[in-house]
């Protein structure tokens, strides 16, 4: 996982994407009191009274801001039981601009989807606006809840495209839940990513400059905005949206100290922060789905991200994850020479993975800087049932076919830092750096699943072959070897083969 996107998620959009986003007709907009919001925060000498009598005609937004108003973050000795105490407790702009997020989320939640999961995106939406806020707090900024507003609105270029180009995300499947391959698919197929559409959208709306700059910017940092609140702005909300990867993804050790070093770097907040910014967030997340009416995060599960948090911090120094960031950019950038330059050293010709004399190398160092780091290393052996069969009954050419769909299935499960490699025959290989045998595991069950539910074909007639895995881990400085990871990786793979086939068995349970 890189520190930083790349600037081409900030380029122009080729010109005839731009022509059918002018003439779009279904383009998301804001509702009347929306508008009026917006002219009223634009203008410093405002009188905000006329947007009171506004709010009083929608009495749902009025519980919803009176409730706001009452609650712990704004809690006063005197209960507020009317809008005009509403906007004294909070502050006008503050009091306007919460109310603005509520009449948004109202007026665009119940919009029909192609492509896109619209609760996955509003649970993300929400975490991160909560979060940004939370930053906010943490920094003493004026603002917040104008990052509240920032972060509920920093991915809206979703729901534009999703109607623009309503077939562009159902081609994503389950990829659509990491957020870096649905930029990197943006970038690829549109010439832009959503960032740059959202903040466009926004300028439309009149919104203030903070709020368009925080979408355009959400995936990446700015330092062209130079040092001040509007680069602090744009930095709580870019962070807030890699800490609510953290709530949402099943690689969460990583993805824990990910933004625990982006909070160091880009807002000078050391990792006590960081959990307490998730604190703060998990007490702040039952008033959030009462106010907008959705369930985010199970409170259990939230315990859980909490506990896992302090322990992946407590045990990894932010120094160390520094550096394991810095050998999977390394894998990375070795990865893309095995592809340009170094195609017959490393790469197996039949399936388009990595080799065998890649893979042990790999596993090599990564357990060389697990003992020097102390984080956990696993592996992962998978072999194909059924396979000779298809061989013998069939031909060699049905059997490479066999193969080379395995492969692509294997990789369409597995995030972008895990690395597969075909070890030889139709044994298959997966490492997963720095990272614990639960999430190892969950991996593992997902190809086992994805593998299950794919039909293999030779010559039109279905062929049966599934896929037997055994996992292992080397656990924090254990003193083991690679060769000896390699070893129990396949002892937990014979022991899979033993209890049936097409299943994952760990070393652990061994």
């Amino acid at each position: 996982m890189q520190l930083t996107a790349s600037n081409e998620f900030n380029a122009t959009p080729p010109a005839h994407l731009l022509t059918q986003l002018e003439q779009m007709e279904d383009l998301p907009s804001p509702p009347d009191i929306v508008t009026r919001i917006i002219e009223a925060l634009k203008d410093p000498d405002a009188d905000f009274h006329d947007v009171v009598k506004d709010l009083e005609k929608d009495p749902a937004l009025s519980v919803k801001l009176l409730k706001t108003a009452n609650s712990a973050m704004y809690a006063r000795r005197r209960e507020v039981t009317n809008l005009n105490q509403a906007l004294l407790t909070m502050g006008q702009a503050a009091a306007a601009t919460l109310a603005l997020s509520f009449s948004l989320v109202s007026s665009l939640k119940d919009r029909k989807s192609s492509g896109i999961d619209l609760k996955y995106f509003w649970n993300r939406s929400l975490l991160t606006a909560t979060t940004a806020r939370a930053l906010g707090d943490a920094l003493k900024h004026a603002g917040k809840e104008e990052l509240f507003l920032g972060g509920l609105l920093q991915d809206i270029g979703l729901l534009v495209l999703d109607k623009l180009i309503p077939e562009h995300y159902v081609e994503l499947g389950d990829n659509m839940y990491h957020h870096n391959l649905v930029c990197a698919h943006e970038i690829k197929e549109l010439g832009v990513d959503h960032a740059w559409i959202g903040s466009w959208l926004l300028e439309r709306w009149g919104l203030p400059e903070q709020i368009c700059e925080a979408a355009r910017y959400s995936h990446d940092h700015a330092p062209e905005l130079g040092e001040g609140p509007l680069q602090q702005f744009v930095d709580c909300v870019s962070v807030a949206s890699h800490i609510s990867d953290v709530l949402l993804t099943d690689r969460r050790d990583e993805a824990i100290c990910h933004v625990a070093l982006l909070m160091q770097e880009r807002l000078e907040l050391d990792k006590q922060s960081t959990l307490k910014i998730l604190s703060d967030v998990s007490e702040q997340l039952p008033e959030i789905e009462s106010q907008f009416g959705m369930e985010i995060v199970d409170a259990d599960e939230m315990l859980t991200i909490m506990d896992q948090a302090r322990k992946v911090l407590t045990n990894v120094s932010l120094n160390a994850q520094r550096e394991i960031m810095q050998l999977q950019q390394q894998m990375e950038s070795l990865d893309t020479k095995a592809q340009s330059l170094e195609e017959e050293n490393y790469t197996d010709k039949l399936t388009g993975l990595r080799n065998r004399d890649f893979m042990e190398a790999q596993i090599q160092e990564w357990v060389k800087r697990s003992r020097q780091f102390g984080f956990s290393v696993s592996l992962a052996f998978m072999d194909l049932d059924g396979f000779k069969a298809v061989n013998d009954t069939y031909c060699h050419s049905a059997g490479d076919e066999i193969l080379r769909r395995t492969g692509k299935i294997i990789s369409d499960q597995v995030r972008d830092s895990d690395i597969v490699a075909r070890f030889g025959g139709d044994e298959f290989v997966l490492l997963f750096g720095a990272e614990s045998e639960e999430n190892a595991r969950s991996v593992c069950e997902r190809v086992l699943n994805a593998y299950n539910n794919s039909t293999h074909m030779v010559d039109g007639q279905q062929v049966e072959v599934s896929i037997s895995i055994g996992l292992a881990t080397l656990e924090l400085s254990s003193g083991l070897s690679g060769d000896d990871l390699i070893n129990a990786a396949d002892e937990a793979l014979k022991h899979a083969k033993q209890r049936g086939k097409a299943c994952v068995v760990s070393y652990a349970d061994l």
